[in-house]
């Protein structure tokens, strides 16, 4: 939980600003072209790029930071904050640019997707009960599980931008 609000936060804030940006523009093109690509496809390279070097970084000076900050007791919240690093990265990626869905008027998918999310997560911490996995070990299942998801969301998102679904 702590490694989620540490994390999740600021990518909040950072991921509902674009996607409030990317709707107006993104709406317009959809309605005027058919399709969005050209500032989908702009604002993905933008969400590529931009967190690479603050995730390098991290990686560098996380755990003597996560010491510094909190404490030697949170020491392991910096393992925690490396195994969800890939789930953040692609949930700030493709969470901001899954607005493309709601511009599109793709309510019913957007619905099926959203299932689709909650199956992932019971199956993921399923299968750490079945196989009785340690805390560290369902975490990375359930980041897995999270990374495929939204993997899953960033394509039938460009496939909403190139006007072809």
């Amino acid at each position: 939980m702590m490694a989620q609000r540490v994390i999740l936060s600021p990518l909040g804030i950072i991921s509902s600003s674009f996607s409030q940006v990317l709707l107006k523009t993104t709406a317009d093109q959809l309605r005027d072209h058919g399709n969005c690509w050209k500032s989908y496809s702009k604002c993905l390279k933008i969400l590529v790029l931009i967190p690479l070097p603050i995730i390098l970084l991290g990686y560098f000076f996380l755990e003597p930071t996560i010491n510094l900050v909190f404490g030697s007791q949170w020491g392991n919240l910096s393992n925690v904050i490396f195994i969800l690093t890939p789930y953040f990265y692609i949930y700030l990626v493709s969470g901001t640019l899954n607005i493309v869905v709601i511009a599109a008027g793709k309510q019913k998918l957007n619905l099926i997707m959203q299932s689709i999310f909650l199956l992932t997560i019971v199956v993921a911490l399923s299968i750490s009960l079945f196989f009785n996995l340690d805390g560290m070990n369902a975490l990375k299942i359930l980041t897995t599980a999270n990374v495929f998801y939204f993997s899953l969301t960033l394509i039938i998102s460009s496939l909403i931008a190139k006007g072809k679904l």
